[in-house]
């Protein structure tokens, strides 16, 4: 019924696409007629990227062509092992991401908020979180980006 995904990059890895990991952009993503909500950092998009800008969830985000409503919220310098529930599973991958200029609280915090919110508006039909969708719940380290 909805989708919400954390700091999700569109990569093959370094053996490219495969059936394991296919490209979703832009179909089968623009195919999704359900509500979409992606978090995001833009600290890990240039360089040696962990979230590389040509595979990053703006990508994902401009390929929901389908999606009745979806939101990008970027988290200004949020980094994208920040996303990671736990970062000591995913080993040296993790290690050659940028380092946070947020608190980890702060993104922490947003993440559940915001979850909360999106999943109670678009699972439960429950009204009243507009705040922490696209208003006055936005912490200021926050883009956000609606389509339609």
């Amino acid at each position: 019924k909805a989708l919400l995904l954390f700091d999700p990059v569109n990569g093959g890895g370094p053996g490219g696409y495969s059936t394991s990991r296919p490209d979703i952009v832009p179909q089968p993503v623009g195919r999704l007629a359900i509500p979409i909500g992606l978090l995001g950092e833009l600290r890990d998009s240039v360089g040696l990227a962990c979230a590389p800008a040509a595979q990053n969830y703006q990508t994902i985000f401009t390929a929901a062509n389908a999606a009745p409503v979806a939101y990008e919220w970027t988290l200004d310098g949020a980094s994208h092992i920040d996303f990671v529930s736990n970062p000591s599973v995913c080993g040296l991958a993790c290690m050659a991401c940028k380092v946070r200029t947020l608190p980890l609280a702060q993104t922490q915090a947003f993440m559940g908020a915001t979850s909360v919110a999106f999943l109670a508006t678009h699972l439960l039909d429950q009204r009243g979180f507009c705040a922490w969708l696209t208003g006055q719940g936005l912490p200021a380290a926050v883009t956000l980006r609606r389509a339609p």
